[in-house]
C-alpha cells in the first residue's frame, strides 16, 4: 500500500498506511480501470446540488494539481459560485470575499462521505499592493472522453488516499 498524506507538498508513504495522517476509518474500493486509480463513487455533490449520481467514476491522480470534471457538471459549479472566465487560461476566478461561504464538494464512497472544502478547492494569491485574487481550482476536462472526475493533489490535502497496488484498490479517509 502507498499512502499519500495531507501535507503540502505531498509526501507519499510507500508500503505503509500512515495512521496519524487520517481520522476515522479508511473505506476501501476496488479500482475499475487497469490503467488508472479509478473507483466508483455513490455520488458527487457541491452543497445540496448533485453533480454526479450513482456510479460516478472518480480517479485519484497525484500528477495533476487540479480537480477536473465533465464540462456539464463543472459548468454547474461555475454558475453556483459565480466563477468568472480569465482570458487565455482554463481556471476561473471567484470573489475572495465569498469563498468562506462556498459549499463543500462532497463525494460518497460506499456510504462514507468525504469532504473537500472551499479552503481546499480555491487558491488564494496575493499580488501587487496586497491585492488578493482567488482562483477556482476545479476545471472541465478538455477532451470529453468519459464522465469521470479526477481528484488531483488539491483533493489529497483534504482526503487521505491509500493506493493499494497488491489488491488493486484505493483506500480513502478524511485527512487529519
Amino acid at each position: 500500500s502507498s499512502g499519500i498524506n495531507a501535507e503540502w507538498p505531498l509526501r507519499p508513504g510507500i508500503g505503509e498506511v500512515q495512521h496519524d495522517k487520517y481520522t476515522g476509518n479508511i473505506v476501501w474500493s476496488k479500482i475499475v480501470s487497469e490503467e488508472r486509480w479509478q473507483i466508483t463513487s455513490d455520488s458527487l455533490r457541491i452543497g445540496s446540488s448533485t453533480l454526479c449520481g450513482a456510479e460516478c467514476v472518480t480517479e485519484f491522480n497525484t500528477e495533476i494539481e487540479m480537480i477536473i470534471g465533465p464540462t456539464d457538471q463543472v459548468e454547474q459549479i461555475y454558475k453556483l459560485l459565480d466563477a468568472r472566465e480569465i482570458p487565455g487560461v482554463t481556471i476561473r476566478s471567484v470573489e475572495c470575499a465569498k469563498v468562506d461561504s462556498f459549499p463543500d464538494l462532497t463525494f460518497s464512497v460506499k456510504g462514507h462521505q468525504l469532504t473537500i472544502t472551499s479552503e481546499d478547492y480555491v487558491e488564494r494569491s496575493e499580488v501587487v499592493h496586497k491585492v488578493e485574487l482567488c482562483f477556482l481550482m476545479i476545471t472541465a476536462v478538455e477532451e470529453e472522453v468519459d464522465d469521470r472526475w479526477i481528484m488531483g493533489t488539491l483533493a489529497h490535502k483534504a482526503v487521505y488516499v491509500v493506493y493499494d497496488f497488491g489488491r488493486n484498490q484505493v483506500g480513502l479517509a478524511e485527512a487529519a
